[in-house]
């Protein structure tokens, strides 16, 4: 009988001993899904910020190509003040003596003119939020 407790207190000392190890092993998941959300959330923040700066950066350099044009076109007319200006456009090119679209020639030119399109919509919100 003093066998059998000293084997039932043994087996129970065991029993805490995993409980406690369980426990422990429970805490240390808790913590590492607790690190796991965190980081997800801060993935998700920094890519939102990329995401920002991407628009922000195509639109920059719209704005920059648009710029260019009109500069390119006042230059035009200071050397030719008797040329017609209101056909060029910054998404035409020269094919063959003829202004042509350049999406007839390069079709993922769509995509440039879309953008520049949002860009001047863009451009237009954010002159009519500044006047507010």
């Amino acid at each position: 009988m003093k066998k059998q407790k000293e084997t039932s207190v043994s087996q129970l000392s065991k029993m805490m001993k995993q409980k406690e190890t369980d426990e422990s092993k429970g805490s240390q998941l808790e913590a590492t899904n607790d690190d796991l959300i965190q980081a997800a959330e801060q993935a998700r923040a920094l890519n939102e910020t990329l995401k920002k700066s991407l628009q922000d950066s195509q639109v920059d350099l719209l704005s920059a190509g648009d710029e260019a044009f009109e500069r390119a076109n006042a230059q035009s007319l200071c050397i030719m003040p008797d040329m017609d200006v209101s056909k060029m456009d910054f998404l035409k090119t020269v094919v063959d003596g003829q202004l042509v679209d350049m999406e007839e020639v390069l079709p993922e030119v769509t995509v440039l003119k879309d953008m520049a399109i949002n860009n001047s919509t863009h451009k237009a919100q954010e002159d009519e939020h500044r006047d507010v």
